[in-house]
């Protein structure tokens, strides 16, 4: 984000222009390898999904029981995310100074800020204090030449960095990932005061909340209602289904190859427990919502609620659910959610009339078909 030009970019890396970047660091001869780079030898440990790690070492989706160098994972990854978030930064001021070469030219001095996201379950939490002090140490790092350290010694470093740094102020903080990809929805004149959910689906996990939006004297105030995270991503569940179709190989490749005709189609259908685990954690989204209201649930709460009624029964409301993330605009994560209200009996459960699933509206001015891949980034600025 450019202030003193009101403008907001999205960059794009390297030689093909990318604008993604794996979540992910490379261990080869006991070196640490970060993006775009990678060990000469063949023997060679990549640890990814480093957020989902940070909050949560033992993330079961991607694997647990591993070493670095001779370290447990849960000692190493902090210094590893501030490796990682160190060379995100070098690459983002880079990138920066690329896209716009008049404003930030090499030799113009300027004053560089960073907010990191954290996911809106981490927020109240001692989580919270592990993303505050590594991306700290990663500021430091950042202004640094790129290297390839050995695990041990980053691991060292990082220990004399955070000593070294103490309650310096520093221009990196972290931020609610929830705020930042609503604040320029709330902000919006039109948008009513009122109660929603939002559910973001990215590779490793699905993150879900509910939330209150009012309308203060000093801004728009977000009361969060419910937050919870499940390793339940695209990639996750990609990564469990090829864990299946290798179990059933005769089941789910061969017979379609014997029988498919000229193109062959492999009958790989998603297990109704992956589904279930889905449903589950939605059902706990909202329920955790319920117990923080008294009352009907998001009883005469505010406009943002469609009520719907039956023969003497009072209303209940249809709510608002917006999706994020690289996975928004899945039909099947959609019907899913969908499908729960009923086959969790929500209505009479819950109190909840329906859910009215749509993507999070896109910030004004950017005009992305993929916006809800980069919302949190936008609003982050």
């Amino acid at each position: 984000s450019l202030p003193h030009i009101d403008r907001r970019e999205i960059l794009t890396f390297g030689s093909k222009a990318t604008r993604l970047l794996p979540s992910r660091v490379t261990i080869g001869d006991d070196r640490v390898f970060a993006i775009g780079l990678s060990p000469k030898s063949t023997s060679r440990q990549i640890i990814e999904y480093l957020k989902i790690r940070l909050a949560n070492p033992n993330a079961e989706a991607f694997g647990t029981s591993m070493l670095v160098g001779s370290v447990p994972l849960p000692r190493a990854i902090k210094p590893l995310c501030a490796f990682y978030l160190a060379t995100i930064l070098r690459l983002g001021v880079a990138a920066a100074r690329t896209a716009l070469p008049a404003e930030l030219a090499a030799d113009r001095p300027v004053n560089w800020f960073a907010n990191v996201g954290v996911p809106a379950k981490y927020c109240d939490s001692e989580a919270l204090d592990v993303f505050r002090e590594v991306v700290r140490v990663a500021w430091v790092w950042h202004e640094r030449k790129p290297d390839t350290p050995l695990a041990t010694d980053l691991m060292h470093d990082y220990d004399r960095t955070l000593t070294a740094i103490g309650d310096r102020e520093m221009r990196i903080d972290t931020a609610p990932e929830l705020a930042a990809a609503l604040v320029h929805f709330a902000e919006h004149r039109n948008t009513p005061e009122g109660l929603y959910a939002f559910f973001d689906v990215g590779g490793g996990t699905v993150d879900g909340s509910v939330f209150r939006l009012t309308r203060q004297p000093d801004g728009i105030r977000f009361d969060i209602l419910s937050a919870n995270v499940d390793e339940v991503g695209t990639m996750a569940i990609a990564r469990r289904l090829v864990a299946q179709a290798y179990l059933q190989m005769d089941e789910i490749v061969e017979k379609p190859v014997i029988f498919g005709g000229e193109h062959p189609t492999p009958i790989l259908t998603i297990p109704q427990k992956l589904e279930e685990r889905i449903q589950t954690f939605f059902t706990s989204v909202m329920g955790d919502a319920k117990m923080k209201l008294p009352g009907p649930l998001f009883g005469n709460l505010s406009d943002s609620l469609q009520t719907r009624s039956g023969l003497n029964r009072p209303p209940k409301p249809t709510i608002p659910v917006f999706m994020a993330g690289g996975g928004a605009g899945s039909e099947w994560y959609r019907k899913l959610f969908h499908r729960t209200h009923q086959e969790y009996n929500h209505e009479s459960s819950l109190g909840i009339g329906g859910y009215k699933i749509e993507t999070v509206p896109p910030p004004i001015g950017i005009v992305d078909e993929q916006y809800p891949r980069f919302v949190v980034a936008l609003g982050l600025t």
